[in-house]
C-alpha cells in the first residue's frame, strides 16, 4: 500500500527581509541555509516578481557598499596625508557576484516560479479594491503580485511567506496581526501558507531541530554586555530619542537561539528594550523602544562576532491615552 509523501516546504522571503538579512549572510542568514541543506523537503521559493526585485537591490546593495567603502578610503587619505584609495580593488560587478554567491550552497533547492496571467488578475482586483497590501494612498502591486504568487505555491506546498513589510498587516501596526482580507485567504485559514515577521521566528516553525533552547547551555559569555553598548550608541544618533524630555531605563536584553551547521556555533537575535520616562505632568507617560539585532555566539572560542542592528521600533504614548509606532532606519543614522 502507497503512502502520500508530506507536501515540500517552500519559503519566501521578500526583499526588505534579503537585504536586512544581508542576503543570508547574516548569522540568521547562515542557520537557514543550513536547515535548507539538511532538509530534503526544504525550499527557497523566488518567485518571478521577486527574482526581479532581488536583482534590482543586488545591483543597488553593491554600489552602496562600494560608496561606503570608497568614502571611508577618502577620509583615510584626508587624516593620513596621502593617497589610500588604490587599495580598492573591488568593483559593483564583483561585489553583487559575491552577494549572489551567498546561495551558492542552495542553488540545488531554490524553486523559481513563473507570473501567471491568474496572478496578475487576482493582484489588479486587490490594488484595483484598496485593500492590503495596498491602501487608500498608495498601489502596491508588486506587494499584491508576490501575495498571489504564495498563494499560488500554495496549493502543492507548505508555504511560509517572511516579511517585516507593514502593508501586508493590519493597521500598518508591527505588532497586529495579518490583515484581515489576507488573513481570510483559504490558503492561510486552511494552514497552507503562513506569514512571519522575521526569518528567525519562521525558523522556529519551519525548521525545530534548529532551535537551541537550553539556556544554560549558552552560561559564560555575555551577549547583553555588547548588545547594550551597541543599542546605547544607536540611541544616541537616534532623531526620535533626540525629542524626549526624561529617563531612560534598560528594562533587559532578550535573545533567541538558533543551531547552525557548526556544533559550537549559534545565530542569535536579540532585542534590546528600554523605557523612557517623559517629563511631563501625566507621570504614566512613558515611550518603548526596542532595538533588534544578531550576532554569531562560538561557544568553543567564548566569543561573540558579526554583531550587528536591525531595527529601532518605537512605540510613543501621549497623554491621551494613544500611540504611535515609528521605526527607524539604522543605515540612515550612520
Amino acid at each position: 500500500m502507497s503512502s502520500i509523501s508530506p507536501r515540500p516546504t517552500c519559503v519566501v522571503i521578500d526583499c526588505n527581509t534579503w537585504t536586512s538579512q544581508y542576503w543570508l549572510g547574516s548569522p540568521v542568514g547562515q542557520a537557514f541555509i543550513a536547515a535548507v541543506r539538511q532538509d530534503s523537503r526544504l525550499w527557497l521559493a523566488i518567485p518571478e516578481v521577486l527574482e526581479t526585485e532581488l536583482n534590482k537591490h543586488r545591483s543597488r546593495t553593491a554600489s552602496e557598499y562600494l560608496s561606503k567603502l570608497t568614502k571611508a578610503a577618502r577620509d583615510i587619505d584626508t587624516v593620513m596625508g596621502k593617497s589610500s584609495i588604490g587599495i580598492i580593488t573591488l568593483d559593483e560587478a564583483e561585489i553583487e557576484v559575491g552577494i549572489h554567491g551567498r546561495i551558492t550552497p542552495i542553488l540545488d533547492k531554490i524553486k523559481y516560479s513563473k507570473m501567471t496571467l491568474g496572478e496578475v488578475r487576482r493582484a489588479l482586483e486587490m490594488v484595483n479594491a484598496g485593500v492590503p497590501p495596498n491602501g487608500p494612498k498608495g498601489q502596491q502591486m508588486k506587494d499584491s503580485l508576490l501575495w498571489e504568487a504564495c498563494v499560488s505555491l500554495a496549493v502543492e506546498n507548505d508555504v511560509y511567506f517572511v516579511s517585516a513589510d507593514s502593508d501586508f498587516y493590519s493597521g500598518k501596526d508591527p505588532q497586529s496581526p495579518l490583515a484581515p482580507n489576507l488573513a481570510e485567504s483559504a490558503a492561510v485559514l486552511e494552514g497552507r501558507l503562513r506569514v512571519f515577521r522575521s526569518l528567525n521566528k519562521a525558523l522556529h516553525e519551519i525548521a525545530p531541530g534548529f532551535s537551541a533552547d537550553s539556556i544554560a547551555e549558552f552560561q559564560g559569555v555575555d551577549i547583553d554586555g555588547p548588545a547594550a553598548r551597541l543599542a546605547e550608541e544607536a540611541l544616541s544618533r537616534s532623531s526620535v530619542a533626540a525629542t524626549i524630555e526624561g529617563v531612560r531605563n534598560l528594562r533587559g536584553v532578550y535573545k533567541d537561539y538558533l543551531k547552525t551547521e557548526s556544533p559550537s556555533s549559534f545565530a542569535v537575535s536579540f532585542t534590546v528594550f528600554y523605557d523612557f520616562r517623559q517629563h511631563s505632568d501625566d507621570a504614566n507617560v512613558q515611550d518603548e523602544v526596542a532595538i533588534s539585532g544578531e550576532c554569531m555566539l562560538d561557544m568553543q572560542n567564548g566569543t561573540v562576532d558579526s554583531l550587528a542592528l536591525k531595527t529601532v521600533n518605537w512605540k510613543r504614548r501621549y497623554p491621551n491615552g494613544k500611540h504611535t509606532w515609528i521605526k527607524e532606519d539604522l543605515a540612515g543614522m550612520e
